[in-house]
């Protein structure tokens, strides 16, 4: 990203991806809830078939049983996201300086997103499983009242 074209200050310059990516991950997450629920239903083994897990998510609790979770969800998202995006705009801008010019080689690009990749997937695979434990349990026999709630007992069973 060529944010220097903006006029932005150098710390608003490397800030920015993160913001960004927070706020589009945030909005995305509305569309994307649904589904994220019943993949997780049924990777879980509660329902047989995808049909089956709507009906049963419909009856339960209405269209917010497809939307339990938001908010474990973006405290899985939005970090994830905002790392991913940021970092890898800001290790591109950091090559670019090394090497004095605007355009990155295959590599450059390559290496910017391995490293990327395991900073951000080290980073946030606790707040991953957080979110799966909270969302795959039945709204019937809540064990975990929060992802925070849920991250602490990950960490006591250690």
């Amino acid at each position: 990203m060529f944010l220097w074209k903006l006029g932005l200050s150098p710390i608003l310059q490397c800030i920015s991806p993160f913001l960004c990516a927070a706020a589009a991950t945030t909005v995305s997450t509305i569309a994307l809830m649904p589904g994220e629920v019943l993949k997780i239903k049924l990777q879980t083994g509660q329902h047989e078939s995808t049909k089956a897990a709507m009906q049963s998510i419909y009856r339960s609790d209405g269209v917010y049983g497809f939307f339990i979770g938001y908010f474990a969800t973006l405290s899985h998202d939005v970090p994830y996201t905002a790392i991913e995006l940021g970092l890898y705009e800001n290790i591109k801008s950091l090559f670019r300086k090394l090497r004095g010019r605007l355009d990155l080689s295959s590599y450059d690009e390559l290496l910017s997103a391995a490293v990327t990749g395991a900073v951000t997937s080290f980073l946030t695979t606790p707040l991953d499983i957080a979110q799966t434990l909270f969302i795959a349990q039945s709204t019937s026999n809540v064990i975990y009242t929060s992802v925070i709630n849920a991250i602490t007992s990950l960490v006591i069973s250690i």
